[in-house]
């Protein structure tokens, strides 16, 4: 499952695409709502995705992780931390590097993070 920019690092992508190609493993461009299911009870679900890269919350047991990597101004209207998430996370990564636009107010009193960045 690829969530990256697409043109992102353009000579490293030729080279995970060629990688990639060689093993003949396919890539599948994630979409909001997907979920990998990583076994024994732990997943990974993009809970938004945009032109920049995807929203992705990582869960196994009692732990959660919040990563907007692709989070921004341009789709922040289209993610509703509240409400996708129906508790606390554990570990909240800011989007763009805590650029305040593209976090919205009480982002963290919503989310309690134990940690975040």
């Amino acid at each position: 499952m690829f969530c990256g920019r697409q043109y992102a690092g353009f000579i490293r992508r030729q080279e995970l695409d060629k990688f990639f190609a060689d093993h003949e493993i396919p890539i599948t461009r994630a979409g909001s709502g997907q979920r990998l299911e990583l076994g024994g009870g732990a997943f990974i679900e993009i809970q938004a995705a945009g032109p920049k890269g995807s929203v992705i919350l990582i869960e196994y047991k009692n732990f959660r992780a919040l990563l907007p990597i692709g989070a921004g101004e341009d789709n922040m209207g289209t993610i509703n931390f509240g409400d996708a998430l129906e508790t606390k996370v554990d570990v909240l990564l800011l989007a763009d590097s805590g650029y305040a636009p593209s976090n919205p107010p009480g982002l963290i009193e919503t989310l309690k993070p134990w940690w975040w960045c």
